[in-house]
């Protein structure tokens, strides 16, 4: 329970909200379920209702793993956009440590968080590790092996060959981003060609269930 409240507030959710938002729709559908069975007087509305009532739960408390990669990619675009800047800084003669501050302004609520533990870890450690530390927060060696570069342009002045190391590795990044977003629309999109299935689907159940009740109260008649 600890980790799933760990996971909502990592989200931006509130752990009171989203119990309470479950707790309240289950009770709504199992209230459903017991006044079918005293109006209809039959079982199979209220089974209906458990079954609704358990996949809506498990989609609601399985949620969390889709938003949790949603917004790690939402993360590595926005990390793409900023280090754009920082790269046209770099290449303007700003030092690493001055274009860091720079692009703050350009930053997020979340990476300019980022960026500023980062400057901050700058100021009281002088080694590589507050470059790595920022590095595994978007959890990709690519972006880690980007900030170990750009920390050799610090500890070996401005040489040219680190600096084409880092528009290399960036030039990477950059890249596998789009063509995971690109992808990612693709999918998208192919993903609506199968609600009409789904809703025919729906459609053929609820047509089902009409004629079992329909049925049932012929052969309760008889």
């Amino acid at each position: 329970m600890k980790k799933l409240k760990s996971r909502m507030i990592n989200l931006g959710l509130s752990p009171k909200k989203e119990m309470s938002t479950g707790l309240l729709i289950s009770l709504f559908f199992i209230g459903l379920g017991v006044a079918s069975l005293f109006l209809v007087e039959t079982y199979l509305y209220l089974g209906i209702s458990i079954v609704v009532m358990l996949i809506f739960n498990i989609f609601y408390f399985t949620r969390y793993s889709s938003m949790e990669k949603t917004q790690a990619d939402q993360a590595k675009q926005d990390f793409v956009s900023l280090f754009t800047f920082f790269k046209i800084y770099l290449h303007n003669g700003y030092s690493v440590y001055t274009a860091l501050k720079e692009i703050q302004s350009f930053a997020d609520k979340q990476l300019a968080m980022f960026l500023s533990e980062l400057i901050h870890d700058i100021d009281e450690d002088k080694s590589i590790t507050p470059f790595i530390r920022f590095g595994r927060k978007f959890n990709d060696l690519i972006i880690e092996e980007m900030m170990i570069s750009i920390y050799q342009m610090i500890d070996d002045g401005s040489n040219p060959s680190h600096l084409s190391q880092f528009d290399l590795i960036f030039g990477k990044i950059s890249d596998l981003t789009y063509q995971k977003e690109l992808n990612k629309k693709r999918n998208g999109l192919a993903s609506m060609s199968t609600f009409p299935l789904v809703g025919s689907g729906v459609l053929i159940i609820m047509v089902t269930i009409g004629i079992i009740t329909v049925m049932e109260e012929m052969i309760n008649v008889l």
